[in-house]
């Protein structure tokens, strides 16, 4: 009589637990060899995760306030999640910058979106242009 085979009832991808063993990989992948292979670890499966991401997703994840703490810290602007978060000539800076037309009546997500987006820029695209707001 064959034995019966244990049923295995932990979620395989179901806790959070596991995100932590995935980071502690990294920690020690950088232990045993450059420490900046944890960063460069961690930073592949940022990327990984953000490739897997469905826009709403990406979105929920950008204006989570521990992101958006580091954007801050990084940029001096926090993201924006109402349209009362927004500088008075931000709009019409990240309109230019992206050439949006002015004109067109966009929504206040579709404005949102558009002004972190602005102030998610690269510090690189703002050299040579002292003039243009940061956020």
């Amino acid at each position: 009589m064959m034995a019966e085979t244990p049923a295995f009832n932990q979620p395989l991808f179901g806790g959070d637990e596991l995100v932590e063993v995935l980071i502690g990989h990294a920690e020690s992948h950088g232990s045993f060899g450059e420490p900046d292979h944890e960063v460069g670890d961690l930073q592949d499966m940022l990327r990984v995760a953000w490739a897997l991401m469905t826009p709403e997703q990406r979105r929920e994840m950008i204006c989570h306030s521990d992101v958006s703490n580091v954007v801050e810290s990084s940029t001096g602007d926090p993201l924006a999640t109402t349209m009362e978060e927004v500088y008075e000539d931000e709009w019409e800076a990240a309109c230019e910058f992206y050439g949006l037309d002015t004109s067109f009546q966009y929504s206040d997500k579709q404005q949102l979106e558009i002004i972190n987006h602005y102030r998610l820029r690269p510090i690189e695209e703002e050299q040579g242009d002292d003039d243009a707001p940061r956020g």
